[in-house]
């Protein structure tokens, strides 16, 4: 829990200092299902190792930057990005309109995501009555659906001409948000006999939640500018005090 907290707030201040303005089954196996703890365990303990190794709070700090990638880095950059010594505008930034809304957002996305991974395996099991074997295997690929729609989002969020920022941002939110929740409700009405239909709208509201990133993400960092990491951290920390899955557990029955 701490370390996907930590992600959250990290990758603001990664993104923002060393990338450019350009680029802004183991449960079936004979190892048994514990494997699969213990092997993602091991693998995020390994990844996390390599992380503390290789990163520098700033790119002229590590001593495999050479000046040629420094400039590139810097290119078009103004002081304020360049510094690490800036005025960070607190009371403006909870005061702002559009912060509120990109805050509000979030946290309807993320506390939507949240529940679908946490009590979709319990609809897929209990209510579709698939077996464990394929509920794992449904809500693996679940999460791999989410992948290429989130890149497919943010290339067409670039590349997209006829629109301006302004309604790129509005119909991307629109399609990420108020797609899942038409989709969450189309779930509702499916009777459970029809097994691929309601997995198909399932996997469908989590697929579009992916467009998020050329809405109200996006909208966070044009509003934020040079105080986009301390925005974005203030979105994992309330996140980090807040458990969405206690706020739900009313809606699930336990199985003693």
């Amino acid at each position: 829990g701490i370390a996907y907290g930590a992600d959250f707030a990290a990758i603001g201040v990664i993104t923002v200092r060393w990338a450019s303005l350009k680029q802004n089954g183991l449960c079936e196996s004979s190892f048994g299902w514990p494997a699969v703890y213990y092997v993602h365990a091991a693998f995020g303990i390994f990844i996390f190792t390599i992380w503390v190794v290789f990163y520098r709070d700033q790119p002229e700090m590590h001593k495999n930057v050479s000046g040629i990638e420094l400039e590139k880095i810097r290119r078009e950059k103004s002081e304020g990005y360049i510094s690490s010594e800036k005025y960070v505008p607190y009371l403006a930034i909870i005061k702002n309109p559009a912060i509120l809304i990109v805050w509000l957002n979030a946290f309807v996305e993320i506390v939507s995501a949240l529940f679908l991974l946490s009590y979709g395996p319990t609809y897929i099991k209990y209510v579709l009555n698939i077996s464990v074997e394929g509920t794992g295997f449904l809500v693996a690929l679940q999460g791999l659906s989410f992948l290429p729609f989130r890149i497919a989002a943010g290339f067409m969020s670039d590349q997209i001409k006829c629109m301006n920022e302004y309604r790129k941002m509005i119909f991307f939110n629109t399609l990420s948000l108020v797609g899942a929740s038409v989709f969450y409700c189309i779930l509702g009405f499916i009777a459970p006999e029809k097994t691929s239909l309601s997995v198909f709208t399932l996997a469908t509201a989590h697929a579009v939640m992916a467009f998020n990133v050329g809405g109200f993400y996006k909208c966070g960092t044009f509003v934020a500018r040079l105080a986009k990491e301390e925005f974005q951290q203030a979105i994992a920390y309330s996140f980090f005090c807040f458990d969405s899955r206690n706020c739900m557990s009313f809606a699930n029955d336990r199985n003693e």
